[in-house]
């Protein structure tokens, strides 16, 4: 079994690429001992002396189904070595379950989906040709000055006569730490490009171009473009009745309400009010610990009963639901110049002024409303 060969292998490379159960994205299962008891011991010192045995025998012995599993849900190793059937993700799993099995160190590789093992103190690369090839690396440094710049990395690929494209490399959310990512990527050239989503829907986007060697860490700073938001003025004319879930009767300019505060306008059971729901939920930690009032306004007694709606209240405990019959939003459509009047609608306020509206579901408004406020 794999614990025999830790004695040979680096601790990292022992804990990550031969005792980790997790190989891809694929349901966790127990393999090794039926993948170690399916072959013989021929079999399997043959396998540890070339891996890429493991690859011809199960090109030889496996079918590959190209349409008979979906891309994210893959067959279990044990399972394709029963069916002798997977698709393309299954054949890669099993290949490293196998060598894994066997206390070789082995991996899909995140960035490119690309076959490896790890013999002679280098990591070995499989291509679709079936050779085998050496690539150098290096490392690269992300930073950050706080936690909302968002990056996606991207590598250079050649072409004949010196052209080429990029392609973005998939590291599934690798974790920071101490403001900083540390990647190790192939030697080549890079760019790292951050978006900062704009009240419009647009985004300003910023690239920084970087190339990977060998010998040294690249550092790049995560740096966000400057926004173009600008706060409107728009005032809010009409003092709204809101009534509470026991039927108790307050002013809107009457409550004591934050220097700031986020007015929501929403269908309770309405797709795009359940998306704004979800997001805030996504993000209780940040809303829970806002300075400022969020309201959500219902136009009837039933909103109460919605089940995201009942559940967004118990996530973020600090929401206040009221009850606003009138729905009366004309003007505040008007002033912040929005021609499609869809609910919801979310504005920010400073005292009797609106600052920033958002107007219908936007993907991410959950966020942009922390933004605006926080501006």
């Amino acid at each position: 079994m794999s614990y025999d060969y830790r004695s040979k292998k680096e601790e990292e490379l022992y804990v990550n690429y031969v005792m980790n159960p997790r190989i891809w994205i694929e349901k966790i299962t127990l393999y090794r001992q039926g993948i170690c008891d399916y072959f013989t011991q021929e079999q399997k010192d043959s396998f540890r002396e070339n891996p890429l045995l493991v690859k011809k025998w199960i090109e030889s012995n496996i079918r590959q189904y190209l349409d008979y599993e979906y891309s994210n849900l893959n067959t279990a190793p044990l399972s394709v070595l029963k069916t002798k059937g997977g698709n393309k993700i299954s054949h890669k799993i099993l290949f490293v379950a196998i060598l894994r099995s066997l206390g070789m160190p082995s991996k899909i590789e995140k960035s490119d989906g690309k076959l490896a093992f790890y013999s002679e103190h280098q990591w070995h690369y499989i291509y679709d040709e079936k050779e085998v090839e050496f690539k150098a690396y290096g490392q690269l440094k992300l930073t950050r000055e706080k936690k909302e710049p968002f990056g996606i990395l991207q590598k250079l690929y050649s072409i004949p006569f010196g052209e080429g494209h990029y392609e973005t490399l998939n590291f599934d959310e690798m974790p920071w730490e101490n403001d900083q990512i540390v990647y190790t990527l192939e030697v080549g050239h890079y760019r790292v490009v951050t978006t900062n989503r704009q009240h419009n829907e647009s985004n300003k986007v910023r690239v920084s171009y970087c190339e990977v060697n060998g010998d040294v860490i690249t550092t790049i700073p995560l740096i966000l473009s400057e926004s173009d938001n600008k706060k409107a003025k728009v005032p809010i004319k009409k003092n709204y009745t809101l009534m509470t879930s026991q039927d108790k009767k307050i002013d809107l300019f009457e409550k004591k309400l934050s220097s700031r505060t986020i007015i929501c306008w929403i269908e309770p059971g309405a797709e795009p009010t359940e998306h704004l729901l979800n997001e805030m939920m996504a993000l209780q930690d940040v809303y829970e610990k806002l300075p400022w009032h969020v309201l959500l306004f219902i136009q009837d007694k039933e909103g109460y009963k919605d089940p995201t709606l009942i559940k967004a209240c118990e996530c973020i405990p600090s929401l206040q639901v009221f009850v606003e019959q009138s729905f009366e939003l004309g003007d505040v459509y008007q002033g912040f110049k929005r021609e499609e009047q869809r609910l919801p609608l979310a504005i920010v306020t400073e005292g009797q002024e609106g600052t920033y509206s958002f107007s219908g579901y936007q993907v991410g408004i959950g966020q942009l409303l922390i933004q605006s406020i926080n501006d």
